[in-house]
């Protein structure tokens, strides 16, 4: 009965995912707002989305995809 387990085995990932994206939200809001008693706004909108790049690219390079990167009509 492994099949009868897949599509719950499924729902719960995507629970735990939506959580922890959810979790993830909250925690950069926090930050966010705590880094602008000191620091402008726009350097934290960079920083922040600086090193969401930076993680990306390092996930990618691990995986062997950074060919997902290339578009196929750099026209657009």
């Amino acid at each position: 009965m492994a099949g009868a387990d897949a599509p719950q085995a499924s729902t719960l990932r995507g629970i735990l995912l939506m959580v922890g994206a959810v979790g993830m939200f909250v925690l950069m809001d926090t930050v966010a707002k705590y880094l602008a008693r000191w620091y402008p706004v726009p350097l934290i909108v960079w920083a922040r989305y600086a090193s969401n790049l930076a993680i990306l690219l390092a996930f990618l390079a691990a995986r062997g995809e950074l060919r997902l990167l290339r578009t196929a009509r750099p026209g657009l």
